[in-house]
């Protein structure tokens, strides 16, 4: 990763000198001093705060005058997410990947397969969203895009994309929720909060059991 950045020349001076602030020693450390109104600052690591100043100085003999230092702060782009897997149910789609603790957040987006464009669906802090009131058996490709925000300044990281498609409602389909831990089938009185539609097969698979009074 690299950082690249530039400034407006300052009439009357000799040079510049650019600097990149220390956190562990808690001052800026010299980069280069250059008469070129840019830089490049190379081989840094991913989904990082930098902090920048730049500071113009005038060489008359033996004696130097300095400016007022510029600084700004920027990032490196994020990773692009990892270990991203997609859990499908007739109605609910539920996406998950590793969470990386040095991201402000993730952009989520679903594919409309009409415009050829990815919607943005929903802005999160955490790494795992449950996308619902979905078609049964219908394809869907979802993309999470994680993002760094300094303040003024939002950098974003390249996507990670997913393909999944939901079950098919049937005469095998029955209702779970979150919290329970039965299967019922549609309209038992004890699945009030039951609302996420899978086959009776995938709920045995996720740990779910038979409600005893509808089956």
């Amino acid at each position: 990763e690299s950082i690249g950045f530039n400034w407006n020349k300052v009439k009357g001076t000799t040079g510049y000198r650019v600097y990149v602030y220390d956190s562990s020693k808690n001052t800026y450390k010299k980069l280069v001093t250059t008469t070129a109104l840019k830089y490049v600052h190379k081989n840094l690591k991913p989904t990082k705060v930098y902090t920048f100043a730049v500071k113009a100085y005038r060489k008359a003999g033996s004696n130097t005058a300095w400016g007022k230092a510029v600084a700004f702060s920027t990032a490196t782009k994020p990773e692009k997410p990892s270990s991203l897997t997609a859990v499908p149910s007739v109605n609910i789609v539920r996406l998950n990947w590793k969470k990386n603790s040095s991201v402000t957040g993730y952009r989520i987006y679903s594919y409309n397969y009409t415009t050829k464009k990815y919607d943005p669906v929903k802005v999160i802090t955490e790494n795992k969203i449950t996308l619902q009131n979905l078609r049964e058996n219908k394809k869907y490709t979802f993309a999470v895009k994680p993002y760094v925000d300094i303040g003024n300044t939002v950098i974003w990281g390249e996507y990670a994309k997913i393909s999944v498609r939901t079950e098919k409602d049937g005469i095998n389909t029955v209702v779970v929720s979150a919290s329970g831990s039965k299967y019922h089938k549609y309209g038992c009185s004890r699945g009030k909060n039951a609302t996420e539609k899978v086959s009776v097969s995938t709920a045995i698979k996720r740990g779910y059991t038979a409600c005893n009074y509808c089956f």
